[in-house]
């Protein structure tokens, strides 16, 4: 018989993959109050075949990525009485990949999971997020304000992550107020000034965090002119894969940088 040597064909350029996707979004009413709660579901396989091996051609390996996400939010929002207004969330994020290389041979297509460092991995990242606000909105009052918190816990499991395991927890809370000592909209005499300062503080594990303060400033000397102003200092903690995540493959370099040093700016 003629000799046919083994399929070099199953080495692709582009990957071959596979998903699913997934959805539901649950929404009822309560008065004045809106529940929402929304799942999505992504799963993922991409088959990476080798070449086959010199000199026989009889075996190779093979890669195999599995990505799994599942993401949920649950939020109640609206008025609680006239004038008077919450909004609550509470988000969940999952997120898993599976790294698998096998060792296969052609002939008898019998494959073993090989034993080479990095070969065999499995990343999880975790993230919670929980958030609520409680403001004011009567038009005929000259103070309105806001007051709420948000909390952020970011984990990282897997070997390309530094020690294997981190987590970062960023808590905060934050208030604003919108004062208007002048509000006059009347044909002739359409003057309207506004007043929003804001304070933000938080605590992060990883960082020492400032008070971050705002100001924003309107005034409409006529209906079609306005004029503002604002102010803002800002401050972002690297996260959890800037400072500890490693991923090294053919087409990808990137290392975290455990050195990195909080950011901050006057906006």
């Amino acid at each position: 018989p003629k000799v046919q040597p083994a399929d070099s064909s199953r080495f692709q350029d582009w990957k071959p993959r596979e998903q699913y996707q997934g959805g539901i979004h649950y929404h009822k009413n309560f008065q004045t109050l809106q529940l929402h709660l929304v799942s999505n579901y992504f799963q993922e396989e991409i088959t990476n075949k080798g070449m086959p091996r010199a000199p026989y051609n009889e075996t190779a390996f093979d890669d195999y990525y599995k990505t799994f996400r599942f993401d949920n939010t649950a939020s109640l929002s609206g008025q609680i009485s006239k004038g008077k207004n919450l909004n609550l969330q509470l988000a969940y994020n999952d997120y898993k990949r599976i790294k698998n290389t096998y060792y296969k041979d052609l002939t008898t297509l019998e494959e073993n999971l090989t034993t080479s460092s990095g070969d065999q991995d499995t990343t999880k990242f975790k993230l919670i997020n929980v958030r609520g606000t409680y403001s004011t909105s009567n038009d005929s009052t000259k103070i309105n304000y806001e007051i709420g918190y948000d909390i952020n816990i970011d984990n990282g499991y897997g070997l390309r992550i530094q020690d294997k395991k981190q987590q970062i927890g960023d808590y905060a809370i934050f208030a604003s107020a919108e004062y208007t000592p002048i509000k006059i909209a009347q044909q002739e005499k359409f003057r309207i000034l506004t007043l929003r300062p804001g304070l933000r503080y938080s605590y992060n594990t990883s960082y020492s965090s400032p008070i971050v303060p705002s100001l924003n400033l309107m005034f409409r000397p006529k209906e079609r002119i306005a004029i503002r102003a604002s102010y803002a200092r800002g401050f972002r903690a690297p996260g959890l894969k800037e400072l500890y995540f490693e991923f090294v493959d053919i087409n990808h370099n990137i290392f975290g940088n455990p050195d990195l040093k909080a950011e901050t700016s006057n906006n």
